[in-house]
């Protein structure tokens, strides 16, 4: 099979992945929407200081700790140079998976009686880790040339 084509396929095996992780989530976080516009009065209130170390929790695993995960991996893959494509492909899952475990905390934010801001933070920024974990062409060509994956 043409290098090209392996390639192609690891990226549509990489977003069948994405949405298997992802899916239940935002079915959980639209459950926690509604159930928040149902269930306005009587909300348990975890405490003032619960609402940012969810919001940090979320950035923690959506952002911090995939970008750590990246630079470690970047700087082992360079000094080995046995990076394939198979073992690039089972990173980029373990990085997914990070990425969506936090659309699984977002409905906290629902559930609880948090504060705005912070309820709508949390929410926004478990969205954007859904949208920057999305398995792109463009950005797996990128990754694939950053860790020089060899094919």
């Amino acid at each position: 099979m043409p290098q090209n084509q392996l390639f192609k396929n690891s990226i549509k095996d990489l977003r069948s992945f994405y949405f298997l992780v992802v899916s239940p989530g935002i079915a959980v976080l639209l459950l926690g929407a509604i159930y928040e516009t149902q269930h306005q009065i009587n909300k348990p209130f975890p405490g003032k200081w619960f609402s940012f170390t969810l919001l940090g929790l979320i950035l923690t695993l959506s952002y911090i700790m995939p970008m750590w995960l990246r630079l470690i991996k970047i700087k082992s893959s360079r000094e080995r140079k046995d990076f394939g494509l198979e073992a690039f492909t089972r990173f980029e899952k373990k990085i997914i998976i990070l990425m969506g475990s936090s659309i699984y905390l977002a409905p906290l934010a629902f559930v609880y009686s948090f504060p705005e801001f912070p309820k709508f933070a949390v929410a926004f920024a478990a969205i954007y880790a859904l949208y920057v974990g999305f398995p792109s062409e463009r950005k797996m060509k990128v990754d694939k040339n950053i860790f020089g994956v060899d094919e």
